[in-house]
C-alpha cells in the first residue's frame, strides 16, 4: 500500500501552511520512532551475544562434567518404566535432577537438566552422556522436573533405543546427538 494512500485524508486534504505545520509534528515523530527502532534491535544483538556466551558457557561446562562421569561411582540411579499398553510398551522417565539411568542392556546414560526458570540465558536444557562417550541434548521444557517418555513395540534396553525413540512429554522435541554450534544458536527457552 501507497504511504500517500494512508496519508492523504490526513495530510493532502489541506492547505499548504497546514501541510508544513504537520510535517513539523510528523517528522519529528518518524526520527523517534527511528531511534527507538535501532537501540531496540542493538538490544536484541547484544542479548543474543549475552545468550551465546552464557548458554556456551554451560554446554562446555555440563559436556566437561559429562566427560568426567564414572557410572561406578555413583551410588543411585533412576529406572525407566516400562509396561506394555495395548500390545505396545509404554517408556517412561521422570528426572528432577541430574540423574544416571541404568538400562538392561547394562548401558547408561547420564543426564544433566538445566530449567529456564532458573536462568532464562541458558534456557531449558537437558545433556546427556552414554556409555560410549556420546552426547545428546534435549530442548524440552524443565519445570521442577521433564518427563521423557515413548510408546515402542518393545521394552526399550538400550541407550541408543533411548536417544531414539524418547521425547519430552510436554514439547514432544527429540533427543539429537550434541552439535554444539547448532545448540547454541538455537537458543530455545520457555517462560
Amino acid at each position: 500500500m501507497k504511504i500517500s494512500k494512508i496519508l492523504s485524508p490526513w495530510f493532502f486534504n489541506y492547505s499548504s501552511s497546514w501541510k508544513a505545520i504537520q510535517v513539523v509534528i510528523l517528522l519529528p515523530l518518524i526520527t523517534l520512532c527511528c531511534t527507538i527502532t535501532d537501540s531496540l534491535q542493538a538490544q536484541n544483538v547484544e542479548h543474543e551475544t549475552e545468550l551465546n556466551l552464557e548458554r556456551n558457557e554451560w554446554i562446555s561446562q555440563t559436556v566437561s562434567k559429562l566427560e568426567a562421569i564414572d557410572p561406578e561411582l555413583i551410588t543411585s540411579s533412576v529406572n525407566l518404566l516400562t509396561r506394555p499398553d495395548d500390545g505396545e510398551f509404554y517408556n517412561t522417565i521422570d528426572l528432577t535432577k541430574d540423574s544416571l539411568i541404568k538400562l538392561p542392556s547394562g548401558d547408561w546414560i547420564y543426564v544433566i537438566i538445566h530449567s529456564g526458570h532458573d536462568n532464562k540465558l541458558i534456557g531449558d536444557l537437558s545433556i546427556a552422556r552414554d556409555q560410549s562417550g556420546q552426547v545428546y541434548f534435549n530442548q524440552g521444557h524443565v519445570c521442577g522436573e521433564i518427563r521423557y517418555k515413548a510408546h515402542t513395540q518393545s521394552p526399550i534396553t538400550s541407550s541408543e533405543e533411548f536417544f531414539l525413540h524418547l521425547k519430552d512429554s510436554s514439547d514432544k522435541l527429540s533427543w539429537k546427538k550434541l552439535d554444539h554450534d547448532e545448540l547454541i544458536s538455537a537458543g530455545h527457552t520457555h517462560d
